[in-house]
């Protein structure tokens, strides 16, 4: 069926992973915006919302072209902003970074809020990248997906079948969609936004071991699986900083 799908959607030329991109930056937007409301007011929450889309933006097409930029100033060569797909890391670090500052300069706390829009721009933007045939994963007997002549998928394993990873990763962010709705009125504030933190970074190290396309690599490792231990590790720093004991600890003589 994802076959058949896939193949009316390139034949008939219709952009399915820009429509699931948009539609993704507008459902999470959106949601966000409406999750604010009653707390911040409309004005505030309007913004946060507005930064939320924004910082998602820049960083999904400025995260691979900065981490590539000093290969290229050390004279490694390449163009480091050269065209390529959006980084979903960026998009979500960028997201995430420009809605703290925001809220906070508005006497906001919007993380637990931001959880589950973020988990559906997750689920949604990845469906068009099953659509479209990029991100694929490796060749497969089973449940696998056979794409047309003219997408990324066909160019590297012609039409044998691939692990429909970005499907998995959408299962991802429905997860995470759910954590967000579900943790914040059971726990303290800013734990559910750790955990679905957690939860992404180690799903997506994962899944990185299935995919079979092309990607920036970190020596042994995918540039994503990279940025999944950073962002591990800076998650455990931070929650072993915000234990209560924590300041005990460090003021004893």
């Amino acid at each position: 069926m994802l076959d058949s799908l896939a193949l009316w959607l390139h034949e008939h030329e219709i952009p399915a992973f820009l429509i699931a991109q948009a539609l993704a930056f507008a459902v999470g937007v959106a949601w966000l915006g409406a999750r604010l409301r009653k707390d911040a007011g409309p004005r505030d929450a309007s913004l946060i919302a507005l930064a939320m889309g924004t910082g998602a933006l820049v960083g999904g097409a400025l995260l691979l072209p900065l981490l590539r930029l000093p290969r290229t100033l050390l004279g490694g060569g390449g163009d480091p902003f050269a065209p390529g797909f959006p980084s979903a890391y960026g998009a979500l670090i960028g997201a995430w970074v420009l809605v703290t500052s925001v809220a906070r300069s508005r006497g906001r706390v919007a993380g637990d809020a931001l959880v589950a829009p973020l988990g559906a721009m997750i689920a949604i933007g990845r469906i068009g990248c099953l659509l479209a045939g990029c991100c694929f994963g490796k060749e497969t007997m089973a449940l696998g997906v056979s794409y047309p002549p003219g997408t990324p998928a066909f160019a590297e394993h012609a039409a044998h079948a691939v692990l429909p990873v970005p499907l998995f990763e959408s299962a991802l962010g429905l997860a995470i969609v759910m954590l967000g709705v579900w943790l914040p009125k059971r726990l303290a504030p800013g734990t559910s936004l750790r955990i679905a933190i957690v939860v992404y970074a180690v799903g997506r190290f994962a899944l990185e071991t299935l995919r079979g396309d092309l990607r920036p690599t970190a020596g042994p490792i995918s540039l994503p699986q990279a940025i999944s231990l950073v962002v591990l590790a800076l998650v455990a720093l931070r929650w072993a900083r915000s234990r209560p004991d924590a300041g005990v600890a460090r003021s004893a003589p």
